[in-house]
């Protein structure tokens, strides 16, 4: 546990005396937090959540295509 302490406040000490690197850094983190929070919100909404209808396993598509006979 100690050697985490120090490891800890070296990188401090390291991003303290490299305020660029440090901003960069940190608005990285930001910027990927951010938009993985994002895609994970519209994944769940659309893919995850269960449609808002009672059974939604016997809910069916139907369709039909007409096809124009050529002469």
């Amino acid at each position: 546990m100690q050697t985490l302490w120090q490891d800890i406040r070296y990188g401090a000490r390291m991003l303290y005396r490299r305020p660029g690197f440090a901003a960069i850094s940190i608005l990285t983190l930001a910027i990927s937090i951010g938009a993985t929070s994002s895609i994970f919100s519209v994944v769940n909404s659309v893919l995850l959540k269960a449609l808002p209808y009672k059974d939604p396993e016997h809910l069916v598509l139907l369709g039909h295509r007409f096809h124009r006979q050529s002469t």
